[in-house]
């Protein structure tokens, strides 16, 4: 590589890097601005009271219908693994500890993840190469370092661990299939299973690494493979109380998908990914040779397979209303795969600079847009909260942040779930008829409502409640007695 490239390629490392870092420091930010529960993700705050009662010895997988109607949509590892985790690391009641300590494990998540690329490349790459390529490592840190995995690597939630475990599942069969097929069966099948006990929807990689071996006629691995996934799926079915089953089968029978929804997230992965479709799209065609080695033939092979099964699936996924680009983290690392590939073949030309120079533009450009607009709702966030501190509980915000229950201590918390409306627009009953029914019987002592709500909230009238003060959006009504 000449003096030239190797250096771009450093300072697309070192962007990609440095993103990573300033958005730790913003989301340690948030936690030191009042209430310090600005969420880093949408609906992060669902998950951050489902740790809170985990740790605190209450239900998890609630019935949603049931106050404080409530829902826990993840896996069992995730609250697991996050809640011991602020357990060790956090001191009883620093609530904003807990919060940062569960970002914290999911930038752990990232840097696994990043791992175990680099070690991959490491390993595909010869001897005299294999520490010299810092073109390779930029695209891999890009992977889950960059604006695809963004801000999501700094929430409590389950997505990064479980595409990091899915990537290290990939791997173990990348680097392992044509030797080692028991200890890939078992060891990478462990860690599909791992993927999806932190998020249910983590089962693309496994669904590709069956294609990629069946297409070598690995059967036995295949086979291995699944059935250590399966059974590990089928014994957690097993030992899991009923609450978690219906919690698991609530997740999948409440949602709505839209096409629009799956169009729009589809853009959005598009923008974030465009340094790395650069190399796919405008020099795959040439076919330049793979470089040597029976590894990179297969990253090569395999994610040419994995592109459009991982594509077809996170399109699908992803159209369920309230889906995000994360829904792409697969499909991501898949064109990944392909570039890296690509960029092994040689170095120093104009798209691969590109490449380079397009990593390092949008890991910075995306990470200062995004701490903007942190900061934004940050600032709306606590100007709500001046309302709110020193309202008369029980109380009921429809800024779900302020319903969670360090907020108010002692009060009895009302945190909905994502899909609570829409449930009640289906038709679905609520135990004392929901939020509006506890208004109508005058049940809370105050709420905090959006500012266009004059006359009527949740099917009930707020005629024996006073409008006060309105702020950021949100307007403050108090009990009439």
């Amino acid at each position: 590589m000449s003096r030239r490239y190797t250096l771009v390629a450093w300072i697309a490392l070192a962007a990609v890097l440095a993103s990573v870092g300033w958005r730790v420091v913003e989301a340690n930010r948030l936690t030191e601005t009042p209430p310090g529960v600005q969420a880093t993700s949408g609906c992060e705050e669902e998950s951050l009271y489902s740790l809170w009662r985990v740790r605190h010895g209450q239900a998890l997988y609630v019935e949603s219908s049931e106050p404080p109607f409530a829902a826990a949509y993840f896996n069992w590892l995730f609250y697991f693994s996050y809640s011991r985790w602020q357990v060790v690391t956090a001191s009883p009641g620093d609530e904003p500890a807990a919060v940062r300590a569960a970002r914290y494990l999911s930038v752990a998540g990232v840097a696994l993840g990043i791992a175990a690329l680099v070690g991959l490349t490491a390993l595909a790459c010869n001897s005299r190469q294999r520490w010299s390529r810092p073109d390779l490592w930029a695209v891999a840190t890009y992977a889950f370092a960059g604006p695809m995995v963004g801000w999501w690597m700094v929430t409590a939630r389950p997505d990064v661990w479980a595409f990091a475990c899915e990537t290290i599942g990939i791997v173990i069969v990348l680097v392992g299939h044509r030797r080692h097929a028991i200890f890939v069966a078992v060891v990478a099948g462990l860690a599909f299973y791992a993927a999806w006990a932190f998020k249910q929807n983590y089962v693309q990689g496994l669904a590709v690494c069956g294609l990629f071996l069946a297409s070598h006629r690995r059967w036995g691995c295949a086979a291995g493979l699944f059935a250590t996934m399966g059974g590990g799926c089928v014994l957690t079915l097993v030992l899991m109380d009923d609450a978690y089953l219906r919690g698991v089968s609530e997740t999948i029978g409440s949602g709505s998908f839209s096409v629009h929804y799956a169009w729009a997230n589809l853009q959005n992965a598009v923008l974030k990914l465009i340094p790395v479709l650069l190399l796919p799209i405008f020099a795959g065609w040439r076919q330049d040779p793979t470089p040597a080695g029976d590894l990179w033939a297969d990253v090569r092979q395999f994610s040419l397979i994995g592109l459009p099964c991982s594509l077809a699936l996170s399109f699908a996924f992803s159209a369920k209303v309230g889906a995000a680009s994360n829904y792409y983290f697969t499909t991501a690392l898949m064109l990944s795969l392909l570039a890296i590939s690509l960029q092994a073949c040689s170095s120093g030309r104009p798209l691969q600079y590109a490449t380079l120079i397009g990593i390092a533009a949008l890991s910075i450009g995306a990470t200062a847009q995004g701490a903007r607009y942190l900061r934004q709702q940050a600032t709306v966030t606590s100007e709500r909260w001046t309302l709110w501190r020193d309202a008369p509980v029980p109380r009921y915000s429809e800024d779900q942040l302020l319903n969670l229950p360090w907020l108010q201590p002692g009060a009895p918390t009302y945190l909905t779930a994502f899909e609570y409306a829409a449930d009640r627009k289906r038709g679905r009953l609520f135990r004392d008829d929901g939020i509006g029914g506890l208004i109508r019987s005058q049940y809370f002592a105050s709420l905090l409502l959006p500012a266009d709500v004059t006359t009527a909230f949740d099917g009930a009238s707020l005629h024996q409640y006073k409008r006060v003060q309105e702020k950021a959006g949100m307007a403050l009504w108090l009990r009439n007695f």
